[in-house]
């Protein structure tokens, strides 16, 4: 078995998946938690710096979990839209308020993870050759 077929064996065996869905339900909960609740401190860091690192590994995960079911196209969509939804919601929100930077962060955050998708994806593809490529 060539080594392209063991690491696609391993990624979509049934356990190996469960852990990945959990792990993007718990990205899901945690990122929603601290988007949503007042006054949720998590240090010192700028703001602006934790929303881009914040929907940069929110997209990664939403990639892993949906890489057997759908497109990156779709996984930039659905980050997208979640960023913006969480973002918008802290207007609602009376010990938060809605802040353009904070949007524009969270879009970066998704592109650059976006663009490490891309390029380990042709980094994949160039050095882990398949069994048609030998």
């Amino acid at each position: 078995m060539d080594l392209h077929s063991r690491i696609t064996a391993f990624v979509f065996h049934p356990l190996v998946q469960i852990l990945i869905w959990l792990q993007f339900a718990a990205a899901l909960t945690i990122f929603t938690y601290y988007a949503t609740t007042p006054d949720a401190t998590v240090g010192s860091s700028p703001d602006v710096v934790l929303h881009f690192l914040g929907n940069f590994l929110l997209f990664l995960s939403a990639r892993i979990a949906f890489l057997r079911f759908k497109s990156i196209w779709f996984v930039l969509i659905f980050a997208l839209i979640y960023g913006t939804a969480m973002e918008i919601s802290q207007h609602f929100l009376p010990t938060r308020y809605f802040q353009p930077t904070d949007l524009i962060a969270n879009w970066l955050g998704v592109l650059g993870g976006l663009l490490l998708s891309f390029a380990m994806e042709f980094g994949y593809k160039k050095f882990i050759p398949t069994k048609k490529e030998k």
